[in-house]
């Protein structure tokens, strides 16, 4: 039972791993220009038609510098799980807003990676949609690897998960030469039977 343990261990974090590198790319991607050109963010928050002049002041303000940190920490390894659940609030923001547009039936740029880059559409909608459930799978991930992880353990609270490649990999060499170990001395432990039943088939005949 150790190596499925282990095999879970691993899967998680390779999940986790993609998860954050894909979200922090997307993050960065998305934080830079609406840093470098805050005046057209601004004109498309407002064009939502949710929030009045001071929110959506605050909005510019704080939301593409908010990715860009999340992104960093994704990508560095950084308070994962913060940054994850951070990337959870942000990406359910995105549905619900970009769900609105569409319900009031705007033809409006929905922001995302600059002014003007693209139309709100439906395929914008299940974007938005992707993300959130990426990063709520993720989170949960990290949570449950940390529960499951005792505190005594050498790779306890998320050493694996905040882990860079090269460490995934050499993570994983330790869990394929677990579940070696374990093929092999259940073979081990299968041939000493087999050779018990001989022994007392032979007794048996004599």
């Amino acid at each position: 039972m150790r190596w499925r343990t282990i095999l879970k261990h691993r899967l998680i974090c390779a999940y986790v791993l993609l998860a954050r590198v894909g979200l922090g790319c997307l993050f960065l991607y998305s934080a830079l220009p609406k840093i470098r050109q805050p005046y057209d963010f601004l004109s498309d928050v407002y064009n939502y038609e949710i929030v009045g002049p001071r929110l959506g002041l605050f909005v510019t303000t704080t939301l593409p510098w908010l990715e860009l940190v999340a992104g960093t920490c994704l990508l560095g390894g950084i308070f994962v799980s913060g940054a994850l659940l951070v990337s959870v609030g942000m990406a359910a923001m995105f549905t619900f807003v970009i769900s609105w547009a569409l319900y009031q039936g705007l033809r409006i740029s929905c922001g995302c990676f600059g002014s003007g880059t693209e139309t709100i559409t439906y395929l914008t909608l299940i974007r938005a949609v992707g993300i959130l459930l990426a990063s709520l799978l993720a989170y949960v991930a990290v949570i449950a690897y940390n529960r499951s992880t005792p505190v005594s353990s050498p790779r306890n609270h998320g050493t694996c998960i905040s882990a860079s490649l090269p460490d995934l990999r050499q993570e994983a060499g330790r869990g394929r030469r677990a579940f070696l170990c374990h093929v092999g001395g259940q073979r081990r432990a299968n041939e000493e039977v087999r050779r018990e039943r001989q022994s007392v088939e032979a007794a048996a005949d004599r």
